[in-house]
């Protein structure tokens, strides 16, 4: 007859022929094991790169029970009422183990408790003495059950209340084992483990206070005052710490507290945690602490509720169990310490089943640093230095190839396009505007839609194999006619671009991370502009042949070699990047936990795109990306023939365009830096930025002729306009949740981006070249109109906000919360914990 190892069939044991050998059954587990272990460590493996916090554990549940399946197991999936639970059983009559598995994870830290080696220890344990029944005929029962959320979710106190564990007289024994550091409880004495460890009684409660909300300066006796309440209530729990025992615990913080100092706060709320080594002195601790809360409410005239999670009992030590532990770990050549007297301050559900059943939870050692214990953050490596590493040069540098390459007909109008392919009346402006018509058509497919159902990193790749491509033919161009195709296709292609970034840097970085980042992979928009300019001197003097098709020629095919190092290096999302582990892609998913936007959703959702539409926020956006980008295509277009016009040579033109980029360089470094420090400081550094690039256009416009240098410093000071693209960016990714909203609220700004720019350069006029006064004052108006919508968005966003904070959400997220929300693509609006930044 096979065993469960050798074998899919599954047969039920038979009377037993004898007295099981202990030594055999020892030798056939080890045996198994060490089959089983590649496989095990894949499960493992598994499980800790895909995090999932208490009740939302889909992928391990399903993990778990299609590995039981594989091997012929019959697996109840959705146990007793919870969706994430799972039961597996073997075997009949004889006794009855029960084998608990727990895969929840921590907030923001994943598996730094070690959940996912309970599960594979369970499992590990399960198979073997399954296979041990099975082959040596021995009668007994075995059931592996799934039990989700440990971690404050108490899901083994609702597998009790579900009846997992009735007849509680039927159950021999319910076993799990926990990993834990290697460090030694006792330094006196090395020991690799633990068999009875004495885990506290533990009772956590939110505590609330409703009061009622006035003007704090002109009618604060209207009010009653709920942070009084709460206050005197910390308070009090303070003074009566001095009264608990040494082995008890009380912790408390403020959620919500009030939101501005002029308003009598008429809410606020607590969470508590209460914890003592036995249940009966945790329930006296809880009433004594309710005595605390009720005084603080009584004084300041609140009423009070409470929201209690059900208790996690002390654990209960069965010294048989811890003994049979002990004497088979010997057997492995490992010391474990039979009990720890001493109460740990830790607390599990694991102590509701020992209060019903004979329990088991023992410690088993894994290799660890002296700095590092469970539920620190230093189990889950820190990772944003190397995201930086790995990230934005990538994304910086492709999006300097998107520059040069659109910037490429500036740099050939000095050089000779113009002359060379007959361009007449405005057919060079015309040739830079239809870039964007290109870019406007494919902008929402692209980015709304492509990028919603395919790999971000591999479309970007796809986007720069394409543009170099067609960057290359333009320098097969005759006449007016091909260049505008080119043109045109190269819009198209390139328009993803952008978005992607924005994209990307949303999925892998916190909001307040979010600024610096949009600016540096920016930055390869303005490195492009300084390094432009010196390429293009040094191809202008090339005479083999025309060197604005050099130009073309060359940027096109360093643009389709990157292509293939973009293909290998960026990856789509965080749970498929090369460059981390296993745990630091969990990392990276839990990093951004608090943003509340979404990671990545392959499913285009009709309704999020509707809000986007009805969403004030959007058109804001909408409009911010139209009036600066107006100026900026006409400047940039015509740059090079204004700065040409002020009496400097073709090649000194090229260089003296670097000036410009200088400029942008250093107002994207003040304004992402700056905003990324000071919060909620955005729309005064796109201020600050359109108010500069106001006043370079008036000295471009007014400074006289003769003053050459004058006007090109208003030239170089008005293109630092564009050094609010990636704040708007910034603003989008981090005020817009749910994927599918953020990209169709991309997508509307770079429609805008597409259609300023268009129009732009239709607003410099040839018979005004080369001092183009209508274009300038072009530029002054829409600069002032921008500085106009600016500061109408400031507002609007503070309101919202405290629209929200009086609906009395709480503005940051605990616990489960926020990875929970972030994973579930949910939209701001969505979501009454989401505040917006500004």
């Amino acid at each position: 007859m096979d065993s469960p190892v050798s074998s899919n069939a599954l047969p039920s044991p038979d009377a037993a022929a004898g007295p099981l050998d202990k030594t055999a059954a020892r030798n056939l587990i080890n045996t198994t094991i060490d089959l089983l272990s590649p496989e095990l460590r894949q499960v493992n493996k598994s499980l800790h790169s895909h995090p999932e916090t208490a009740y939302e554990e889909v992928f391990a549940h399903k993990t778990l029970a299609e590995f039981l399946e594989s091997r012929g197991f019959a697996v109840k999936r959705h146990a007793y009422g919870l969706d994430t639970a799972f039961e597996a059983t073997f075997g009949s009559g004889g006794r009855h183990v029960v084998f608990c598995a727990e895969y929840d994870a921590l907030p923001g830290i994943g598996h730094a408790c070690g959940h996912n080696l309970i599960a594979t220890s369970s499992l590990a344990a399960f198979l073997a003495a399954a296979r041990v029944l099975s082959e040596t005929k021995t009668p007994g029962r075995l059931r592996l059950l799934g039990t989700p959320a440990e971690e404050g979710g108490g899901g083994k106190i609702e597998l009790i209340k579900a009846g997992a564990f009735d007849p509680p007289e039927d159950i021999s024994a319910a076993i799990m084992a926990h990993p834990a550091g290697s460090q030694q409880p006792d330094p006196d004495d090395h020991i690799d483990g633990l068999a009875g460890m004495r885990l506290i009684a533990s009772a956590k409660m939110r505590v609330e206070f409703r009061g009622r909300t006035a003007h704090a300066s002109s009618q604060p006796w209207m009010g009653i005052n709920a942070l009084d309440a709460a206050v005197s209530a910390y308070n009090n729990v303070s003074m009566m710490r001095q009264q608990i025992r040494p082995d008890e615990r009380i912790h408390g913080v403020f959620e919500v507290g009030g939101t501005v100092p002029n308003v009598v706060p008429g809410y606020t709320r607590m969470n508590w945690y209460i914890r003592s080594p036995t249940v009966s002195r945790c329930n006296d601790l809880v009433k004594r602490a309710k005595a605390c809360f009720e005084a603080g409410a009584a004084a300041a005239g609140c009423e009070i509720s409470y929201t209690m999670a059900e208790m996690y009992s002390d654990l209960r030590i069965n010294s048989s169990l811890c003994k049979a532990y002990v004497e088979d770990m010997a057997h492995l050549g490992l010391k474990i310490k039979q009990e720890f007297l001493t109460p740990t301050e830790a607390s599990t559900d694991m102590g509701n089943v020992s209060h019903l059943v004979p329990s088991f939870h023992g410690a088993f050692p894994i290799p660890t640093t002296p700095d590092v214990t469970a539920h620190n953050p230093k189990f889950a490596a820190r990772i944003l230095r190397k995201l930086d590493i790995c990230l934005l040069p990538i994304m910086a540098t492709a999006y300097l190839f998107q520059f040069l390459d659109k910037a490429a007909l500036s740099y050939t109008a000095i050089l000779g396009i113009r002359a060379d392919l007959h361009l007449t009346g405005s057919q060079y402006s015309w040739s830079s505007a239809i870039y964007y018509f290109g870019y406007l058509i494919a902008t929402y497919p692209v980015a709304g839609v492509l990028m919603v159902r395919y790999p971000v990193g591999k479309l970007i790749s796809a986007s720069l194999l394409t543009w170099g491509a067609i960057l290359m033919l333009t320098a097969l161009c005759s006449n007016a006619a091909g260049l505008l195709a080119t043109r045109f296709f190269l819009g198209v292609t390139e328009s993803g671009i952008a978005p992607g970034m924005s994209l990307i840097v949303a999925m892998w970085y916190t909001r307040s991370e979010q600024p610096l980042r949009q600016g540096a992979w920016f930055l390869g928009n303005t490195v492009a502009g300084l390094f432009g300019g010196l390429i293009g001197y040094g191809l202008g003097h090339v005479d083999a042949i025309a060197p604005w098709k050099v130009i073309f020629l060359v940027f096109g095919g360093c643009t389709v070699a990157f292509s293939a190092l973009c293909f290998l290096f960026l990856p789509d999302t965080p749970l498929n990047a090369r460059f981390l582990t296993p745990e630091e892609r969990a990392k990276a998913v839990f990093r951004v936990e608090n943003n509340l936007t979404g990671i990545k959703s392959d499913e285009w959702k009709r309704g999020q795109v509707i809000e986007a539409l009805c969403d004030p926020s959007t058109w804001f956006l909408v409009l911010l990306q139209l009036a600066s980008n107006i100026p900026n295509n006409g400047i940039i277009t015509y740059a090079g023939i204004i700065i040409m016009g002020f009496g400097f040579s073709k090649h000194d033109t090229l260089l003296l365009s670097m000036v410009g980029s200088g400029f942008q360089l250093f107002f994207v470094l003040v304004a992402t830096i700056g905003s990324t420090h000071i919060r909620n400081s955005r729309t005064y550094f796109m201020a600050f930025n359109l108010a500069v690039s106001m006043a370079g256009s008036i000295m471009a416009r007014q400074i006289p002729v003769s003053n050459k240098y004058g006007r090109l410093m208003g030239v170089a000071l008005s293109i630092s306009c564009a050094s609010n693209f990636p704040l708007i960016m910034a603003m989008t990714s981090s005020n817009m949740g749910g994927f599918t909203k953020k990209a169709t609220v991309s997508a509307l700004t770079f429609l805008a981006y597409c259609v300023g720019n268009i129009i732009g350069p239709q607003l410099f006029f040839d018979r005004e070249t080369p001092s183009y006064p209508s274009g300038f004052l072009a530029m002054i108006i829409c600069f002032a109109f921008s500085l106009v919508v600016c500061f109408m968005y400031r507002l609007y966003l503070i309101r919202e906000n405290k629209r929200r904070d009086s609906a009395g959400t709480v503005a940051e997220v605990t616990e489960t919360a926020g990875p929970m929300l972030n994973l579930m693509d949910k939209t701001d609006k969505e979501i009454p914990e989401f505040r917006y930044v500004y």
